[in-house]
């Protein structure tokens, strides 16, 4: 999975990225935390996780939604 870059807020932009693609990251990229048996996600990390999952899939659909319409227009 590609990364999405969006805007945030007017200090700067913020890149997500899936667990599956960690190479070169931009300083505001956010990546889902991962947890294992041993050592579970703290309650603070899954909160992290659902707000970076809920900016994810918004611009997802949105960028779902453009691609419909180009693709309806044309």
């Amino acid at each position: 999975m590609r990364y999405r870059e969006f805007v945030l807020s007017p200090y700067g932009v913020i890149k997500i990225k899936s667990l599956g693609y960690i190479e070169k990251q931009h300083p505001n990229t956010q990546i889902p935390k991962k947890g294992t048996r041993k050592r579970p996600l703290s309650p603070e990390q899954k909160q992290e996780n659902k707000i970076i999952s809920g900016i994810r899939i918004t611009v997802e659909h949105a960028i779902a939604g453009i691609k419909e319409s180009v693709k309806n227009f044309v």
